[in-house]
């Protein structure tokens, strides 16, 4: 029995451990409160071509005040678009050296 309430504790620990990493990941802008929003947001708009390849300049069309006004749910969408679109260009970048 104590085997069984070890290997129950050690699940549980486990899970744990599994959902606060999913409820704090610093990453996920579900969590963003709208002043991070806007944030990460400028962070694009100051130096997109750090971030994104020319080809997809096209995400930086609305001007930042236009696009700072947009709801919460708007600004995610945009930034999970922008957010895949960096990724991709940091690992294409990062395979060339």
């Amino acid at each position: 029995m104590a085997t069984f309430t070890k290997s129950l504790w050690s699940l549980y620990d486990t899970l744990w451990k599994a959902r606060c990493s999913l409820l704090h990941d610093p990453d996920d802008i579900n969590s963003f409160s709208n002043i991070r929003l806007n944030d990460r947001i400028r962070m694009y708009y100051d130096n997109p071509r750090l971030y994104l390849r020319i080809g997809d300049i096209h995400l930086m069309d609305a001007n930042l005040d236009d696009r700072l006004i947009q709801s919460q749910g708007q600004k995610r969408q945009w930034l999970s678009v922008v957010d895949e679109r960096a990724r991709i260009q940091r690992e294409a970048h990062d395979a060339l050296l």
